[in-house]
């Protein structure tokens, strides 16, 4: 698995993270022997289940209402509102805010982070290759 990381001050702040000043984009790009189709379900339909294939996560589960962040409004086209992940750092809850099936992306907010981290928010996208393989871009 090959990562290219690239850090930069962030043009625009989204409205939940507005009056934190400035903060930093990471882009992260990962290219996969597999089609389009097979990296969009690992990251999207088995969403909940990062535990699986995840060494940094001991667990994830589907995050239920009570579980939701106050402010962070799910989007209704997503299969379920987040997962609430469990790391060494503790438990982080990440509610899809955004999800298009047709354009394989989506994009979830984090909750309950470490005092250090004032807001995140992950946009995931594939992009099929055309040769079998896809790249998937995370950017943070």
């Amino acid at each position: 698995m090959l990562f290219l990381i690239s850090s930069v001050l962030a043009a625009e702040v989204p409205a939940a993270a507005e009056g934190l000043g400035k903060g930093m984009h990471i882009q992260l790009t990962q290219s996969v022997e597999a089609p389009a189709e097979d990296a969009w379900r690992v990251l999207a339909h088995e969403y909940v289940a990062l535990d699986s294939w995840s060494s940094m996560v001991e667990a994830s589960r589907e995050m239920s209402e009570a579980d939701l962040p106050e402010g962070y409004a799910p989007d209704p086209d997503a299969p379920v509102i987040g997962r609430v992940v469990t790391t060494g750092f503790g438990e982080v809850s990440e509610t899809l805010v955004d999800y298009d099936e047709a354009a394989m992306t989506f994009t979830f907010r984090a909750g309950g982070l470490p005092k250090m981290l004032a807001y995140s928010q992950n946009t995931h996208r594939v992009l099929d290759d055309g040769d079998g393989s896809s790249t998937i871009t995370y950017d943070i």
